[in-house]
């Protein structure tokens, strides 16, 4: 995935916990973040997608590339906590273009 300056980024995150089988949602997440190196953590949001009836429900939030942001490979780390403690990231590579 390329990105220039500017552009605008779409987190979207499914999960699930391994050991049940629950999707990752509201009813069972504390905590749902993601980060980039240099900007601060922002919430990961839970929600409804698509037109109605035909809806699914998943994580997700916008980034807009700043217009200074170093080119090259950047990694978008999301972080999930439950609410029963348990833990489980992902890392998304992205490569930012002028």
């Amino acid at each position: 995935n390329v990105y220039k300056r500017g552009e605008q980024v779409v987190i979207r995150v499914w999960g699930f916990d391994l050991s049940t089988g629950a999707t990752l949602s509201t009813d069972n997440v504390d905590t749902a973040t993601y980060t980039i190196a240099g900007q601060a953590a922002a919430p990961v949001n839970y929600g409804a997608h698509g037109a109605a009836g035909a809806q699914v429900y998943f994580w997700s939030a916008p980034w807009i590339v700043p217009p200074t942001f170093p080119l090259g490979d950047v990694t978008i780390h999301v972080a999930f906590k439950t609410i029963a403690g348990k833990t489980g990231t992902f890392d998304y590579p992205i490569t930012i273009i002028p």
